[in-house]
């Protein structure tokens, strides 16, 4: 079975994966490290050419390891702070990925590749469910189960263990064939459980939305004359360049923007968290998909204006 290289929109993809089913793949995690300043989870200030080995990050890091950059795993030698960002020197396509561009504000993180110790994982990734509401919001999920030799090296009560399980994990699933690996999964807030009696470990994780899913949101907000990507940059505080409208104009042959997306006046007085506020969204016809490069890909072929809200 080959990697899946399409693109949004991904209306529903499920699958269960076996080791044997894939000639190629790596199953890596971030933040297990115990010290908390070598879990590096930033993004790069400038875009980054396919033939540079040095890359500017935002905030102080003092990692040097292996790093996911969006399909692309690196190797980060050496760190340089200048005050405001550091500098990077890295070796590029590392472990069967290619050297790509990249753009400004994409995330890299600091990676521990686990690939020896998986039995087992599955990855859900899908945008809505068909069978109950075109365009209700859901979480995509996954998990992972390890094998492990030395599980006091997994616990918490452990003084002296190797891993940091702790803090909520990241998971990145690269899948390919013939050698060459593409990012396919980015699951978040990790959770795991012990099998002792078989050394085993299973780590669960969900779709970006699960840092934001149970959280209550603020009632008072109401925003006028806004897009949908400013609203959402607004209410998440996420950066609005990691926000994309992923209808593609057939006429123009390129990617639709959103702004006949907008809300003449929205508000959240009847929204309690953020998963409700998620659903308020998709009443104006729109699917929010968190993709594997963190990006927040609205996606909707209605044309609307919002001409008033709760």
């Amino acid at each position: 079975m080959g990697a899946r290289l399409d693109n949004f929109p991904l209306l529903k993809d499920s699958q269960e994966n076996k080791i044997e089913s894939y000639d190629y793949f790596r199953i890596l995690v971030h933040g297990l490290n115990l010290d908390k300043k070598m879990n590096m989870d930033t993004f790069i200030i400038d875009e980054v050419l396919h033939n540079e080995d040095v890359i500017m990050v935002d905030g102080e890091y003092g990692y040097v390891g292996l790093c996911g950059l969006n399909d692309e795993l690196i190797y980060v030698t050496s760190c340089e702070y200048d005050g405001v960002n550091t500098r990077l020197n890295v070796k590029r396509s590392q472990l069967g990925t290619v050297a790509l561009n990249h753009e400004k504000y994409s995330y890299i993180r600091s990676l521990t590749d686990l690939t020896d110790d998986v039995i087992d994982y599955e990855f859900n990734a899908v945008a809505f469910n068909p069978l109950s509401d075109f365009f209700q919001p859901i979480l995509s999920s996954s998990y992972i189960t390890l094998s492990v030799e030395q599980m006091q090296d997994w616990f918490i009560g452990n003084p002296n263990r190797k891993y940091n399980t702790a803090t909520k994990t990241i998971l990145y699933i690269y899948e390919g064939e013939a050698g060459q690996l593409k990012l396919q999964y980015t699951g978040f807030s990790g959770r795991f459980s012990f099998d002792s009696s078989s050394n085993e470990i299973r780590f669960k994780f969900d779709d970006k939305k699960i840092l934001w899913w149970d959280r209550e949101m603020d009632k008072s907000l109401i925003f006028k004359n806004k897009s949908v990507s400013e609203v959402l940059s607004a209410t998440l505080d996420y950066n609005i360049n990691k926000i994309k409208y992923s209808t593609y104009d057939y006429e123009k042959g390129k990617l639709k923007d959103d702004s006949f997306l907008s809300c003449d006046v929205i508000g959240t007085k009847e929204v309690t968290n953020y998963s409700d506020f998620f659903k308020l969204i998709s009443t104006l016809g729109i699917r929010l998909y968190f993709d594997q490069y963190d990006n927040l890909l609205i996606f909707s072929d209605i044309n609307i204006k919002v001409k008033k809200g709760d």
